[in-house]
């Protein structure tokens, strides 16, 4: 076989939301650095009081009564992030709209809204976006960045290859994951490569597959196309 190249065919990704039980909490599923909102519902009364507590650390995370939000009472990491749906309050919504959403921000929240509690469960994902395959020196290179949880990464091609791939997952600065792989080419290779990067929540995969994109190989595919051979 004559190979002359590699070109990148192929972007498949998907983002899965398993449903989650856990006693009467409420589950929810946050999207890193976007924003979520940890939804609370209620039956008003006469008083409206709505407070929203990290459990975890006891964080008064939103606080709003008598008629305003008391912005003093919130610890300070959170300042400039949160909000209600004022307009919906006396409709029994005390949802809490949490901005830029990071890994710690994840935990056990308690709404307590007219002396009635709910409890909210948070998870943060950064999704797999990006999926970056190179063809270098006979080995095909794979990689992506800015992952979490911990992501797994699977080579797809056939025959196997004549040694087994080189895979790293190292944490980043900011607790999320990059990782790494690289796997040398047979001798008489196949058409396509396929590298899948996956987490529990998210999976993204390149595709290369042979190709003509240099030299005579380059010209010979151009005069082809224009019927000229």
């Amino acid at each position: 076989m004559n190979v002359c190249g590699f070109i990148l065919i192929i972007s498949l990704s998907s983002y899965y939301f398993p449903a989650r039980a856990s006693n009467n909490d409420e589950e929810i599923l946050c999207v890193y650095m976007k924003s979520c909102v940890l939804p609370c519902r209620f039956t008003p009364g006469s008083d409206l009081e709505i407070q929203w507590t990290q459990r975890e650390e006891d964080l008064t995370v939103h606080s709003f009564h008598t008629g305003q939000n008391q912005d003093w009472y919130q610890y300070q990491k959170y300042r400039g992030r949160t909000s209600l749906f004022e307009e919906e309050m006396n409709r029994g919504n005390a949802s809490l709209l949490l901005r830029d959403v990071t890994l710690e921000d994840q935990g056990r929240y308690l709404c307590l809204a007219d002396d009635q509690e709910t409890y909210v469960n948070m998870k943060v994902f950064a999704p797999v976006s990006q999926v970056h395959v190179n063809f270098i020196d006979g080995k095909l290179f794979c990689r992506a960045h800015d992952i979490y949880p911990e992501p797994s990464l699977k080579w797809t091609m056939n025959p196997e290859p004549s040694a087994e791939p080189q895979t790293s997952v190292n944490p980043t600065e900011t607790g999320l994951f990059s990782v790494h792989s690289s796997v040398p080419l047979p001798p008489d290779p196949p058409n396509e490569y396929n590298c899948t990067v996956s987490t529990v929540y998210s999976t993204n995969s390149r595709t290369y597959e042979e190709t003509y994109e240099t030299g005579e190989c380059f010209i010979k595919a151009i005069l082809e196309a224009l019927f000229i051979i």
